[in-house]
């Protein structure tokens, strides 16, 4: 399957949901405190937890279950303007940003769930 230009993200969460039925997305908003550090949504604001993060943390306290967090193997910056300009290098570029401490396997979860701010 090829994917449109911004579209990529759609793609990945089709393919993923293709996998398993017990595959569940947790969708956000990017517009709204998506990630920890520097936001922007009517002015600037520094954040120590992302919105996927707090909802990451209500789901683990509601299910007693594990949560694991996928970060990129090169950190992006806490500062908005930097993260925005990588973000759009990486777009330009079909880059796919390698992930730190990736999981071997997910054959003995019974349900994941996949939370993402886009």
């Amino acid at each position: 399957m090829i994917a449109r230009k911004g579209a990529t993200a759609q793609v990945a969460l089709a393919w993923l949901l293709a996998q398993h039925s017990w595959i569940v997305p947790i969708a956000a908003t990017p517009k709204v405190y998506s990630r920890a550090g520097e936001n922007y949504y009517g002015g600037r604001r520094n954040l120590e937890f992302g919105n996927i993060e707090v909802v990451a943390g209500m789901i683990r306290q509601l299910l007693a279950c594990d949560v694991y967090r996928i970060e990129a193997a090169d950190p992006y910056s806490d500062d908005y303007d930097a993260t925005v300009e990588c973000n759009v290098r990486e777009l330009n570029d079909n880059a796919r940003p390698g992930i730190a401490n990736p999981r071997t396997s997910i054959s003995d979860d019974d349900t994941v769930l996949v939370g993402s701010p886009i």
